[in-house]
């Protein structure tokens, strides 16, 4: 297994550090691989991508086999391992304060909401969210006219860090700075609670990537969100 470069920092395998720390209660495996409960997100890792590793990821993940986990560098995989799907990511770090932004009325998502979450990350497809992603963290939304049109929120919450995930608009209500809002609302919900929010944002995504530096993130470094499935 690729042993290329060693991990440093908790934040170059914050799924691992997550599932070993605050969110150590939802984690099902091991002391070599963990993942979350698949319908509450499909994420996953392992202490060391090792041949140990994935023999213990392998066993965690059945019956369903299939995960994503954040990667410093692409995997190389065992035998009979496949790469479905590689995705650069900037994973981005809140550095100072937010810079102004547009307010809007902003209201706490309730479990009540889940389905309408749900229908709008379908939609609007920032990555997998699932009816139970309120239980991982707190998440804000705007509504325009009754009906939810943007949404952001908190995934992976480790020691001194939480990830701020699920960032996404409706198609017809974008440019409008409705994301910007949010982010900058739960970046400073974030930093009220003395931790350092974070956040992944795809390589290609420059014009997102360019609002979260003036909303006071800097890059940190570039990851890989890797979806692999098990052999049977």
């Amino acid at each position: 297994m690729s042993r290329k470069r060693s991990v440093t920092h908790v934040l170059d395998n914050p799924i691992w550090h997550a599932l070993t720390t605050a969110h150590a209660g939802f984690a099902e495996g091991d002391a070599f691989a963990r993942r979350y409960p698949p319908d509450v997100t499909p994420l996953a890792a392992m202490a060391r991508p090792t041949t140990r590793g994935y023999a213990a990821l392998r066993a965690v993940l059945r019956p369903q086999r299939r995960a994503a986990l954040f990667v410093a560098a692409p995997p190389t995989l065992p035998d009979g391992w496949q790469l479905e799907r590689a995705t650069d990511v900037w994973q981005m770090i809140w550095a100072n304060g937010a810079s102004e932004t547009p307010e809007f009325p902003i209201v706490d998502m309730r479990p009540r909401d889940a389905a309408e979450m749900v229908a709008l990350a379908t939609l609007a497809q920032p990555g997998p969210l699932t009816l139970r992603a309120l239980e991982l963290g707190r998440f804000l939304g705007i509504r325009a006219g009754g009906e939810l049109v943007a949404l952001a929120g908190e995934r992976l919450r480790l020691n001194g860090y939480v990830e701020i995930s699920g960032v996404c608009t409706h198609p017809d209500h974008r440019g409008r700075g409705y994301a910007q809002a949010l982010v900058a609302a739960v970046a400073r919900r974030i930093a009220r609670e003395s931790a350092t929010p974070f956040l992944h944002v795809n390589t290609a995504n420059a014009s997102a990537a360019y609002v979260y530096e003036k909303l006071g993130f800097q890059t940190r470094r570039r990851m890989q969100v890797a979806v692999l499935t098990a052999p049977g």
